[in-house]
């Protein structure tokens, strides 16, 4: 069996020719929301600076926060660093 080499461009031109639309409009929306909260609770750096722990631990915070697992009260402090 051979396979033919694709290049870079050719794999980033094949994904954006298969993406639903819907799909794109809803990821930038959602990172979006997601670099609205990241202000919110007084981080600065955008979400593709931010250290891969870091990163974790805020969207881990983001995900409770915005499914309602937590109250208010547990929200304000677990937002306070």
């Amino acid at each position: 069996m051979s396979f033919v080499l694709c290049s870079e461009e050719d794999v980033t031109d094949f994904i954006c020719e298969n993406k639903n639309k819907n799909t794109q409009t809803k990821t930038k929306g959602d990172v979006a929301l997601f670099t609205r909260f990241l202000l919110g609770v007084g981080e600065e750096l955008p979400p593709e600076q931010l250290r891969p722990e870091l990163l974790d631990k805020w969207i881990s915070r983001f995900f409770l926060s915005v499914t309602g697992r937590m109250s208010h009260l547990q929200a304000d402090k677990f937002f306070n660093k």
